[in-house]
């Protein structure tokens, strides 16, 4: 009889599954939510990274391949640089995971995110919450997902409603709605106040270009004279202005309503 080699019996763990993961992260313009720490772009990566590296479902090993991030961009609509990129990853079957901090950072639109998740479906591509619950597709996870993306559209539209109402009140009581005043104003207490230096050439501005100069002959005049545009200090200490006059400058000066006296809104 032949010698037998015997091989003890080992137990082989089966190598993990490599998933490929794409961090989607976005902050609004409705800076009143999203300056909320939990809701910064880099909180969102910071914990989605962490979430990606514990994940071990099915024996799944989550790789992030791409961060990529919306700042500043409403989740209302879907014309984002980033959502665009994302959804080329998809399509050329660069990922296997979109990976949001919550859903609303994704969609706060219920038909569009919807439509993304159909978008992503016929690609077999998971979208996953880390805040909510499911990353899979059964009938059960969709009807909740559904429910909060209704939830996510109806805070959207609530907070909108508010901005709107607020801007309405604080015209009716004469007041600015913030942002930088316009040459030749300032603000103070959300009162408009007319800055007389700056008024003065904002004035002769205006006369120049009703006696026939062109807004560069206008420009190439106030810097002959080392005029410059007003200097501005911010709260955070930080200076603009005293630059020399451009023409496309003295245009949106002369086009500006609020040298009528007009408000604009709506």
């Amino acid at each position: 009889m032949g010698k037998h080699i015997t091989v003890s019996a080992q137990k082989f763990e089966k190598a993990p599954k490599i998933v490929r993961v794409v961090i989607y992260a976005r902050v609004s313009s409705q800076k009143q939510l999203d300056k909320k720490e939990e809701d910064s772009i880099k909180s969102q990566i910071r914990h989605n990274k962490r979430f990606a590296e514990a994940f071990g479902e099915a024996g799944e090993k989550w790789v992030v391949v791409k961060v990529i991030v919306d700042d500043g961009r409403t989740g209302r609509n879907d014309h984002r640089d980033g959502l665009k990129e994302v959804k080329h990853l998809v399509e050329t079957g660069a990922v296997d995971v979109v990976l949001v901090n919550r859903l609303s950072r994704a969609f706060r639109n219920t038909k569009l995110a919807h439509e993304f998740e159909e978008f992503l479906q016929i690609h077999s591509v998971r979208l996953v919450s880390r805040m909510e619950p499911g990353s899979t597709d059964t009938a059960s996870e969709k009807f909740v997902r559904s429910i909060h993306h209704s939830m996510s559209e109806f805070a959207s539209n609530q907070i909108s409603e508010d901005v709107k109402r607020s801007i309405q009140t604080r015209l009716e009581a004469g007041l600015t709605n913030g942002g930088t005043p316009k040459p030749g104003y300032d603000s103070r207490d959300g009162h408009l106040f007319i800055v007389e230096e700056d008024a003065a050439i904002i004035r002769e501005i205006f006369e120049m270009a009703e006696n026939g100069m062109l807004p560069s002959e206008i420009a190439n005049d106030l810097n002959r004279r080392r005029i410059r545009t007003r200097k501005r200090k911010s709260r955070s200490g930080n200076t603009t202005g005293g630059q020399r006059y451009r023409p496309e400058g003295i245009i949106k000066i002369l086009r500006d309503p609020i040298y009528k006296g007009i408000v604009i809104h709506e």
